[in-house]
C-alpha cells in the first residue's frame, strides 16, 4: 500500500508541475504577443519579419524531416549536444 500512495503523490506532483509549466508558457506567449512582437515590428519592419518567419518555417520543416527519418534518437542526440555546450552560470 505505501507504494500505491507514493505513486498517487508523484502523479499529483507531475500534474502540478505540468500546470505550472503551462501557465509559464501561456504568460511567455502573451508577453511576446503584446510587448515583444510590436517592438520587433517597429525595429525590424514587416518585410524582415516576414523573411524571418519563412526562415523559421523552413527550419521547422528540416527538423520535422529529421525526426521522421531518424526517429527521436536524432533529436535526443541534438538536444544532448546543445545541453553539453550550454554555459550554465555558477551558483554561489
Amino acid at each position: 500500500m505505501p507504494e500505491i500512495r507514493d505513486t498517487r503523490y508523484r502523479i499529483r506532483g507531475i500534474r502540478s508541475e505540468g500546470k505550472v509549466l503551462k501557465d509559464l508558457i501561456e504568460h511567455h506567449a502573451e508577453e511576446e504577443e503584446t510587448q515583444m512582437f510590436p517592438k520587433a515590428r517597429k525595429v525590424m519592419g514587416v518585410a524582415r519579419l516576414r523573411d524571418l518567419g519563412q526562415e523559421l518555417q523552413g527550419r521547422k520543416r528540416e527538423l520535422t524531416a529529421e525526426m521522421s527519418e531518424g526517429g527521436m534518437d536524432t533529436m535526443t542526440r541534438r538536444r544532448r549536444r546543445a545541453t553539453f555546450y550550454t554555459v550554465r552560470p555558477k551558483i554561489a
